[in-house]
């Protein structure tokens, strides 16, 4: 059984996953107090999967699409169990990363951001790039990606794209400063393209000419913690 974590950096695998699926599309303060609550009611995961969504619901209602995680969330521990007959991820760590990717991706209510968090984000530290709206919306607006990329494509056309001597915590930090510079200046409405430090590289056709008395702004601080 893992021990309870504190919400940073290398959570153990399993803790990750129910983090990462509580995460989706939600605020990182509103997530990280869902995992906090869940984590307080269920110290040992392997008792999550006897969970019910009744049981669940009123402890991650305020997540998006919290009926659904409170259903898949047992459906995943449970599914770990029965593939591999006790409640551990750990053997993923000398897996190929797009191997560990598509094991992942069988367990209810995990696509390509859930996976590349767990192996990414967790103490298991994998070479995977976690590609969420945050990212699409940066990467399609500087032209890497197209409009209305889908997460799984998205991941699939970026990975490749990884400058090889990036390590797992440098794929890390990409995330994070891609995420902090969605949430601060390319915001998805009325984004602040005249101090965005990457306006000369953009390709975004909205954005305005930028006035000769204003300069890039800084790159904006990474967001804490771990998504």
């Amino acid at each position: 059984t893992e021990e309870v974590a504190a919400p940073s950096p290398g959570l153990p695998p399993i803790s990750q996953l129910v983090r990462a699926i509580l995460g989706g599309r939600t605020q990182d303060a509103v997530s990280w107090a869902a995992f906090r609550r869940v984590r307080t009611a269920f110290p040992d995961w392997q008792a999550l999967g006897s969970a019910t969504p009744a049981t669940l619901l009123p402890l991650i209602a305020d997540v998006t699409h919290a009926e659904n995680k409170a259903r898949h969330l047992p459906l995943a521990i449970t599914s770990i169990i029965a593939r591999r007959g006790r409640l551990d991820l750990s053997f993923l760590i000398n897996w190929p990363v797009m191997e560990a990717m598509a094991w992942l991706q069988r367990l209810p209510g995990v696509g390509p951001k859930t996976a590349a968090s767990v192996l990414n984000f967790s103490t298991m530290t994998k070479r995977a790039l976690v590609v969420d709206t945050h990212h699409l919306r940066v990467m399609s607006r500087l032209g890497v990606l197209p409009e209305g990329t889908s997460d799984q494509k998205g991941f699939d056309q970026q990975m490749p794209a990884l400058p090889e001597e990036w390590d797992a915590p440098m794929v890390a930090h990409h995330h994070l400063l891609v995420k902090g510079l969605s949430q601060t200046l390319c915001i998805a409405k009325a984004p602040d393209c005249q101090h965005c430090p990457l306006y000369e590289e953009c390709e975004w056709p909205q954005k305005r000419q930028r006035p000769a008395s204003i300069q890039p702004g800084p790159a904006p601080p990474a967001p804490g913690p771990w998504p």
